[in-house]
């Protein structure tokens, strides 16, 4: 049933792992301090907490499954990392020697994304995102999507070929080796608000317009962007951030998360956790006007400015509609004490721009940073020809209800 196309998996050690890593130990060990330490936060209710690598960003039986022996996907993902792992070191040290070119860190990033995907469809968010739907969801459930992931190498592949070919790359350096880590493993984040799309967020690997943070250290992250960059950003070099400018990336970067992000030191993430949205994961049902379903799971947006968050939330709440009728030079409804032109007009240019999309049924391939090359498939997305049970149940409750 399982692994048909990656002989790796199948019969590993079978020693037992209970408490299992979904973002690698490696990475972690990257973060902590001389202790092998780190703040941790649950970021369901903002507490901040100091643990040992050990035992961050993991869970009993994280990978487990009836029909697979015990520590079968835990013995695959800990190949990968012995691969994967000296490879990052390589990359440190790099970073840190001003006589070495630094394309030898994009050579070796470019050798092993592939493998750097795996790690971020392995991560917790994801497995967060995998569950996040109306109808219950087992471990089992779970774990199936997240295998049909990371066993499609064509998938993985053209993915790589399409960040690797359609986006510019840098190095990201924090002044104080205070970057965070999502329990996303990597991040992501839209460089402009594109549309409202139906299986896929702004954010998705592959579009024009975003930002994806991969992490090798607390002071260093590698970085492929397309579009709209910050202008901190310099085209293939190493980026020297200061405290506000490390603060804007973390906020990205914890805003990636759905139950826990760590940090080397304490103030930095407890200083940001105001900033913190926490939005869950969406559903998409879509039906045919010849017959079936489709339910898709949606990753959170995520925006990189937070002015692109702001026009995306006066598009999808309506709010532009309220300014249909006020005049540049009069003074915003939103009471702020400023003329509409200096203040939320720049929101509904965006909202207005991208209802115009909607109505002139605009190809959505303009929004790909290739049109000929793949993007970031949905989380999940499943067909069925029988009613989904959320609208069974909106339905039955309608007519409980008499309407």
């Amino acid at each position: 049933m399982f692994f048909t196309n990656d002989s790796e998996v199948v019969n590993l050690s079978k020693n037992v792992v209970k408490n299992q890593h979904y973002v690698s130990e490696f990475i972690l060990k990257n973060f902590a301090n001389e202790k092998q330490q780190v703040f941790e936060c649950i970021l369901s209710d903002k507490k901040v907490y100091l643990t040992n690598t050990n035992r961050s960003m993991s869970s009993k039986n994280t990978y487990e499954h009836d029909k697979l022996e015990q520590n079968t996907l835990e013995n695959y993902f800990s190949k990968i990392e012995s691969r994967v792992a000296p490879s990052i070191q390589k990359i440190i040290a790099i970073l840190e020697d001003p006589e070495v070119d630094i394309r030898e860190a994009f050579k070796i990033i470019e050798k092993h994304l592939s493998e750097l995907l795996i790690f971020y469809y392995r991560s917790g968010a994801l497995l967060h995102e995998y569950t996040a739907q109306y109808d219950p969801v087992t471990n089992e459930d779970k774990i199936e999507v997240l295998i049909k992931k990371i066993i499609d190498s064509k998938y993985l592949e053209n993915l790589k070929s399409t960040i690797i070919n359609n986006y510019e790359w840098t190095i990201i350096k924090s002044k104080n080796n205070d970057f965070l880590l999502s329990d996303q493993y990597l991040s992501t984040a839209a460089l402009s608000p594109k549309a409202r799309f139906l299986n896929i967020t702004n954010r998705h690997m592959g579009l024009k317009d975003v930002i994806i943070l991969i992490p090798l250290s607390s002071k260093y992250y590698f970085t492929f962007y397309n579009g709209k960059k910050p202008d901190y950003i310099k085209k293939e070099s190493i980026c020297y951030l200061n405290f506000d400018q490390t603060t804007e990336v973390n906020i990205a970067i914890l805003n990636n998360s759905y139950n826990k992000c760590i940090s080397p030191v304490e103030n930095m993430l407890s200083s940001i956790l105001p900033e913190y949205n926490r939005t869950m994961p969406l559903g998409a049902i879509a039906k045919y006007s010849s017959s079936g379903y489709s339910q898709i799971k949606l990753k959170k947006e995520v925006f990189y400015y937070k002015e692109d968050k702001e026009a995306f939330d006066f598009f999808t709440s309506f709010r532009f509609m309220r300014y249909k009728t006020l005049k540049r030079n009069q003074m915003c409804i939103c009471e702020s004490g400023l003329k509409y032109k200096k203040c939320c007009l720049k929101y509904v240019v965006i909202a207005e721009r991208m209802t115009n999309d909607i109505r002139n049924n605009v190809n959505p391939l303009i929004y790909f940073a290739n049109p000929n090359n793949i993007i970031e498939q949905s989380i999940d997305e499943v067909f069925n020809y029988e009613e989904p049970k959320l609208l069974k149940d909106l339905r039955k409750a309608k007519m409980r209800n008499g309407k």
